[in-house]
């Protein structure tokens, strides 16, 4: 994990060059996912966190974070059931939350990320397998 006080904005050619730089016979897929999210933590301003959560035939698990509240938030969302990071992984949709004090469509969840200072959100559905087994979302708080 990265440190959060050497995190800079990357440019999004640097960022895609390391992505493309990544061996896939080298990397397991939780360090794969691992450094996905430690790369969208870098190519965004700004104090944030980022996880990965994977749902494998609706159970719903964090693979990778950058920092502790991302993967408080997101359990958060997986002990109700719901929450920006499932919507996206069950509906392919992208998902954000613009303004947590105001949104309403979790009204258990939102409140309490804004509590921990995750005023906005974004979540990006990841299509993982076809068989609709697993999916997942890259999720990005701040």
């Amino acid at each position: 994990m990265a440190d959060p006080q050497d995190r800079r904005p990357a440019g999004a050619a640097e960022v895609l060059e390391r992505l493309g730089r990544l061996s896939l016979r080298e990397l397991s897929m939780e360090s794969l996912l691992q450094t996905v999210a430690d790369l969208a933590t870098t190519v965004l301003p700004g104090d944030l966190e980022a996880s990965v959560s994977l749902l494998v035939r609706g159970s719903p698990t964090t693979v990778a974070s950058t920092g502790q509240l991302a993967v408080d938030l997101d359990e958060r969302q997986y002990e109700r059931g719901h929450g920006p990071c499932l919507h996206a992984a069950r509906t392919g949709e992208l998902t954000m939350i613009a303004d947590a004090r105001t949104d309403d469509r979790w009204p258990d969840y939102t409140p309490r990320a804004a509590e921990r200072g995750a005023l906005s959100s974004l979540s990006v559905p990841l299509d993982i397998d076809v068989d609709e087994q697993v999916s997942g979302a890259l999720n990005i708080y701040a």
